[in-house]
């Protein structure tokens, strides 16, 4: 059994030097929360620490903190010290927090956390915000890699607003109001994901919802299903939200979508809005350039009178879809305030489905009827 055990340490710590060949052995502290000890140096599991606050302690830039599996409930910052966070398997090692307020993973600049899975678990009162890992406070989280990871919030599961160059890949990202948000980005990637916030188990009843909120310059998001799920109703609730930019009026924006499914699914009585994407952009001059190819947007709204739409533009919004499939209850697309949708072989119900004051061209000769 020794041996077996020893034989995987032995990869495990291959794995790393894998992903990181300038990773020395010695840069590698082991934590492991069922028999660490944090009197210990940390080098080799024999060594392990026991908290991963005390493993970073004595850390340095680029080192790598090697988690074993075990529930960590512990407020984990590495804003102070570039290091990488890597779990043995994201099932089984486990940051959790059950306080009101409380942040599983604060995130710095150049750090990275893989096999994770982080989790708050406090209810959220409407007072005081839950983020599992939040990347926007004391410092930011410039050149973050966040992979293979399950974050799940019970207010907002990841919060990366106003960061550069972020990769979020292979991963799981749910909160109970706001799912992923990224507002004020510029190079964030958004891969292979799965983003999902059901305000069913959101007592607070707030406002709004949102899978996915994104903005900025040189945002991609590929291959990746958001889902928004909601028995209650709110005022706006959507899969994808561009929402305004702090910045100045002439600060333009573009997004990137390619190969994803966004749908938002209302199954309460509901007043409100319900869209599969929603932007919102400055007024003034700036312009928001929304690519989007091979997409689904579906927005439903089994009860009540919501309104529905698969998409809205408003606000100078610029919305090129080529080979989509747009589904609303009520409307295919949406459109206001300066905004511009052009459609080329996409699919939708038929063209009695679109609304709105703003621009709307489609390819006729290429586009279906579902």
């Amino acid at each position: 059994m020794k041996k077996v055990l020893l034989l995987l340490i032995m990869l495990l710590c291959n794995s790393v030097l894998a992903v990181d060949p300038q990773v020395d052995l010695d840069q590698i502290i082991h934590v492991d929360a069922t028999s660490g000890n944090d009197a210990d140096t940390g080098v080799g599991f024999s060594e392990a620490r026991a908290t991963i606050i005390e493993a970073i302690t004595d850390s340095a830039d680029g080192d790598v903190i090697l988690i074993w599996p075990g529930v960590y409930d512990e407020a984990v910052d590495i804003t102070t010290t570039q290091v990488h966070l890597k779990g043995t398997n994201r099932y089984f090692c486990k940051i959790v927090r059950t306080g009101v307020g409380e942040v599983g993973v604060l995130l710095g600049d150049n750090t990275s956390l893989t096999n994770l899975w982080i989790e708050t678990q406090a209810e959220n009162n409407g007072a005081v915000e839950s983020y599992a890992v939040d990347g926007s406070d004391n410092g930011g989280a410039d050149n973050a890699v966040i992979e293979n990871c399950i974050i799940k919030g019970t207010y907002i599961g990841l919060y990366v607003t106003g960061e550069d160059n972020v990769t979020v890949r292979n991963c799981v990202v749910t909160g109970t109001r706001k799912a992923l948000v990224g507002n004020g980005m510029r190079n964030l990637l958004v891969e292979n994901c799965q983003i999902e916030s059901d305000s069913s188990f959101d007592p607070c009843n707030q406002t709004e919802y949102s899978g996915l909120v994104v903005n900025g310059d040189g945002v991609v998001v590929k291959n990746t299903t958001v889902r928004i799920s909601s028995n209650h109703g709110a005022l706006q609730e959507l899969a994808f939200d561009m929402m305004a930019l702090e910045t100045a009026s002439t600060q333009e924006s573009s997004i990137t979508l390619v190969n994803n499914v966004f749908t938002t699914k209302i199954t309460g009585s509901h007043t409100g809005n319900v869209y599969g994407y929603r932007s919102t952009h400055p007024n003034g001059n700036s312009i928001a350039w929304v690519t989007a190819t091979n997409c689904v947007f579906r927005a439903d709204s089994v009860a009540g009178t919501a309104t529905a739409a698969a998409i809205r533009a408003t606000k100078n919004n610029i919305v090129l879809a080529n080979n989509c499939i747009l589904l609303g209850d009520d409307f295919a697309t949406q459109t206001a305030d300066n905004a511009k949708i052009f459609l080329n072989a996409c699919y939708f119900v038929d063209e009695s489905k679109f609304s709105g004051s703003g621009t709307f061209l489609t390819n006729r000769f290429n586009v279906g009827r579902y």
